[in-house]
Order: C-alpha cells, then structure tokens, then sequence
C-alpha cells in the first residue's frame, strides 16, 4: 500500500448499532456522503500508516488499516499538492492534539445549527463549544496547509460538517484524490 502521508480523508461507518445510527444523523444533518474525517501520516516509531481522528474517545491516532473492511468502511483519501515540509509541519501541529477531549456538546449544537439553517437560510455558529470534533481537526490541518486558504477561511470551526471539507477539497487543484473505497 501506498504511504498516505498528510492525506486527508472521509469516511462512512457501515455497520448498524450505535455508531452506524450516529454517522446516519451526522449524515442526514449536513446532506452529505460523509460522517466522519481524519488526516494520515506515518510513524517513525511503527511501520504503516496512521491517522489521527476526533472520536468518541476524543483526539487519537489509530492505525488506518481499520478503514480497509469494507464492510465497516467507504472512505476517500485526497493527497495535499505541496512540499512534504509544509505537510509534516502540519502534521505536527495535528498531532500535537492527541488526547485532547471530544466535543460531544458540540454536536447538539450541529442539531440546533441546522434547525436554524432551516428557518432562516442563514449561516450561523455553533452556540456549544468545548472539546475538539473530527472536521474541525481536519480544517485546522488544511487551514496549516496554506493551501485553499481563503475558501478554509469561509468555514467556522464548530459548524464545519465532513461534506462541507469534503465541498472544498474535492474540486480543489489543491488536492488530488488517491484512494477510494466503496461498498456495493
């Protein structure tokens, strides 16, 4: 497999229980494919490739072989069109998270953020803050890129939902898409 350094990707959870009901809501609040982000990098400590990721456990990095179950997992990865310094530079900003608490409040926020969008049309804040979700650690990775800035800019970190990242990084010159998985 390909290293996957910097890449940033999207995923689905497949599977039904908690967490398969969990990605449908995230789904269905903010109209898109996609629950769920993280960023790829490589450990010099451990071989493979790594991500680090807002979940229920907070910020962590986990192994990405995890993704590879496509009975679990559809997911997208899109690769960063800039210098591996300005990547691992990133890299480290991000990682320096790990272990920092999820924003379990937060998301309640995304249900009155998106009842709000409703009724009025307008774009508005997340009133809950606290703690750190999967998209906003993923802006904060692709805002240290550089690259895209001003369209990054345009998103507000507790309101920012996996599709809307996706939005901007998909038809970026940017970013160029390097791995899919898909279920049938």
């Amino acid at each position: 497999m390909q290293h996957l350094v910097g890449a940033v990707g999207f995923s689905l959870y497949r599977k039904k229980g908690f967490f398969g009901l969990l990605a449908r809501a995230i789904r269905y609040f903010t109209h898109g494919k996609w629950s769920h982000t993280f960023v790829c990098f490589i450990d010099d400590e451990v071989t493979g490739n790594w991500v680090i990721e807002a979940g229920e456990l907070g910020v962590a990095v986990d192994n990405f072989d995890k993704y590879l179950d496509p009975n679990t997992y559809d997911f997208v990865l899109y690769a960063p069109k800039t210098t591996p310094d300005v990547v691992n530079k990133a890299l480290q900003r991000v990682k320096r998270l790990n272990g920092k608490s999820y924003g379990y409040l937060q998301l309640l926020g995304f249900v009155w953020v998106w009842l709000i969008r409703k009724i009025t049309l307008k774009k508005v804040n997340n009133p809950i803050g606290g703690g750190w979700i999967c998209s906003e650690l993923a802006l904060d990775y692709c805002m240290d890129l550089g690259l895209e800035h001003a369209r990054f800019e345009e998103c507000h970190r507790d309101t920012t939902s996996p599709e809307e990242l996706r939005r901007i990084i998909e038809p970026s010159e940017s970013f160029e898409k390097i791995m899919e998985q898909s279920s049938p």
